[in-house]
């Protein structure tokens, strides 16, 4: 790696916290320090890889051109391992695992593992990770449950052991300018927040297939289902791609996309958790998430951030998925920037003083239009942005999580993910799931659901696992 590449990549550290605090110390180097040098020619990382397929794959050939090495590779799945093996073949001592469990037996000096398996089996495997002091980097979202996110966040915590989300996104130089252009308050006062996507691109609101089909021979079904409750195998609807529907292994297009969507408004006007939550449309009993849905937050009054004082009310949230979109005169006027329809993913941040869109699922085009102004411009052009600096280049997330361990820039390393985000959008999975459209109110506080159905919502929000996980 050329030593401007490694300095800037670890400049971009404290971005991409994205103003998430840290319990400790700083112990960050200054760049450009004979220590920094040094650091940069260090032996490299030992990294282990679990989920190999899909984004797993992504995150191998993203790791190998760091320079660091990857050890191990885990997945349930051979023809997924072969792949991965293939790829790595200038690295012939590469071990292969099936079971998670066996890696973190076998392999005791890891310095960072990587986790990208579907949702349900992200707990159990981070948990076995941080109780190894070993630091994690996991696909979004952290966990497949509201107990268990709250689990794993507070043994990062206490075990001190970094823990880090992958959404690519917040490293992106066109992130980085907006949240500089949106950190001056040009917005005034934030008021709402609405978001919507296109997806599921995978089938939701079906019920169980009855039968079963012989398990293919590359695929161990058993380790697959992992914490999950047994049920029989069936060609094409849970493994490789869509389990994302079923909320035994999901959490639907609200968990695979809302972490991506909702990040610049939790990370930069930093939104507290969701006090109320009610799926307006779409909600109901059954095994898979709701084919299409439009959920309603209001995240209550906070001390911190531009948006305004302790004083202030909430911000009302509102999530669309599945096509759904939202309406009204403001929607009529982003939709003109776009020859008349809406972008199919987006987020709209709506202000006292203006209104700001960031287009798309990556967030790599911003709009905005403040004052009286009839039309959104982009980012680029707007002269209230012109002058205002983000980020040189597009480095990837892993990268910048390899380089701060490698560093040891704790305070870097501290919080990389936004809680209040993902409190949110599970209090959201809770809702969809309900067969009510009557608002839930969600106590952070307390980790727990309070008044209207809360047996029933904290049933969802902390569901047992299989016996043996």
């Amino acid at each position: 790696m050329k030593r401007r590449e490694f300095l800037e990549s670890t400049a971009l550290v404290a971005l991409a916290t994205c103003g998430c605090l840290s319990r400790r110390r700083a112990t960050s180097i200054p760049a450009g320090s004979e220590t920094t040098q040094v650091s940069s020619r260090r032996e490299p990382l030992r990294v282990a890889v679990i989920g190999v397929g899909g984004q797993g794959f992504v995150n191998i050939q993203l790791i190998r051109a760091t320079g660091d090495a990857i050890v191990a590779l885990c997945d349930v799945d051979e023809t997924a391992l072969a792949t991965g093996r293939a790829f790595l073949e200038s690295r012939r001592d590469v071990r292969t695992y099936r079971d998670f469990r066996v890696l973190f037996e076998r392999e005791r000096d890891l310095d960072a593992v990587f986790i990208s398996t579907p949702d349900h089996g992200h707990a159990v495997q981070v948990q076995w990770a941080l109780e190894r002091k070993i630091p994690v980097y996991v696909e979004p979202p952290l966990a497949r449950t509201l107990a268990e996110t709250r689990r794993l966040h507070a043994l990062a915590r206490a075990a001190h052991v970094p823990l880090w989300l992958g959404i690519q996104s917040r490293t992106a130089k066109e992130f980085h300018r907006a949240a500089k252009c949106l950190a001056t308050g040009m917005l005034g006062r934030l008021h709402t927040v609405t978001a919507w996507t296109n997806r599921p691109v995978w089938p939701q609101g079906i019920q169980r297939p009855e039968g079963t089909d012989p398990v293919p021979a590359s695929l161990d079904w058993n380790l697959w289902l992992g914490p999950a409750q047994v049920r029989p195998y069936r060609e094409g609807f849970y493994h490789a791609f869509n389990w994302r529907g079923w909320r035994d292994f999901g959490t639907g297009a609200l968990g695979d996309s809302g972490c991506h969507l909702l990040l610049l408004p939790f990370t930069v006007a930093k939104l507290p958790p969701a006090s109320q939550v009610a799926c307006l449309k779409g909600s109901g009993a059954g095994e898979s998430y709701p084919k299409a849905t439009h959920v309603r937050f209001n995240c209550g009054a906070t001390k911190r951030g531009w948006f305004g004082k302790r004083q202030e009310p909430g911000v009302t949230l509102d999530w669309y998925d599945g096509g759904l979109k939202p309406e009204g005169e403001v929607f009529g006027k982003v939709a003109s920037a776009f020859s008349g329809k809406l972008p199919a993913s987006g987020c709209l941040l709506q202000g006292d003083d203006g209104i700001w869109l960031s287009a798309g699922l990556d967030g790599r085009e911003q709009w905005l239009a403040l004052g009286k102004e009839t039309r959104l411009s982009q980012l680029e052009v707007h002269p209230a942005c012109r002058e205002i600096m983000g980020g040189t280049r597009n480095i990837p997330l892993p990268r910048i999580f390899l380089n701060a361990i490698r560093m040891r820039m704790d305070d870097f390393l501290a919080d990389g993910y936004p809680v209040a985000m993902l409190e949110t959008i599970l209090c959201g999975c809770v809702a969809q799931q309900m067969d009510t459209d009557v608002p839930l109110f969600w106590n952070t506080g307390k980790g727990r659901f309070e008044k209207n159905f809360a047996n029933a919502a904290n049933a969802f929000a902390d569901q047992p696992v299989r016996e043996g996980w």
